[in-house]
């Protein structure tokens, strides 16, 4: 949990046993604070904390937005190039929103190779997505 304090934040940390048990639990303080638990535990972390109202200063798009970068790859092969070296068509992207649940995008990137790639990514932009 993350908590604003007058001059910068306290993070409450947690040593775990291997079995998930809390061994330790305490409390560091900063004035300037940099998360790197990755795109998922950055994301839960914030929100958790702004959901329990101790980030009041932070803004409404936390979580939204979020994506995997890439759920699936697709390769299609061809006896000849699928695109001149030069020129287009050019990378193009959908996006398709309309289910809440399950929103996607969807890019393809044509190259001068006998292949070419699509890339489709959830991009969901609701609190479930990361567990909450």
């Amino acid at each position: 949990m993350i908590r604003e304090l007058p001059t910068g934040y306290a993070v409450v940390c947690c040593r775990l046993s291997a079995a998930g048990e809390v061994l330790e639990r305490y409390e560091l303080q900063c004035t300037h604070l940099f998360l790197a638990a990755g795109s998922m535990n950055s994301s839960k972390l914030l929100l958790k904390s702004q959901l329990a109202g101790e980030l009041k200063g932070a803004n409404d798009r936390i979580g939204r937005g979020w994506g995997t970068n890439g759920d699936q790859l697709v390769a299609n092969l061809a006896s000849v190039p699928v695109a001149s070296p030069q020129g287009g068509p050019a990378c193009i992207a959908s996006i398709d929103h309309g289910d809440p649940d399950y929103p996607i995008t969807s890019m393809h990137s044509p190259a001068p190779f006998t292949a070419q790639l699509q890339m489709l990514m959830s991009t969901p932009d609701e609190l479930r997505a990361i567990g909450l």
